[in-house]
């Protein structure tokens, strides 16, 4: 969702953190959706190079976090969003 924020120029930090993302495999990349606001639902598409690229910079950036629930490892990117508020 950052990366479609920067493209799209809107504010990630006006997302909803607890927004719900539905993804789908379509013609060689995945459609990611999801609502930004009551009336809006939004999309964008990553192809299978852009999705590698994602993984690679967030294994290199990121930390590892635990679940708290189901204590499952992950790796979180950490960063500070830009905002496109002035």
């Amino acid at each position: 969702m950052w990366r479609w924020s920067k493209q799209s120029g809107n504010d990630f930090a006006k997302i909803n953190p607890n927004t719900h993302v539905f993804w789908e495999e379509k013609e060689k990349a995945v459609e990611f959706s999801f609502a930004i606001d009551w009336n809006k639902d939004v999309g964008f598409r990553l192809d299978w190079n852009q999705i590698s690229d994602v993984m690679r910079e967030v294994k290199e950036k990121g930390v590892v976090r635990k679940d708290r629930v189901w204590g499952t490892s992950y790796i979180e990117k950490e960063f500070k969003p830009e905002t496109t508020e002035k």
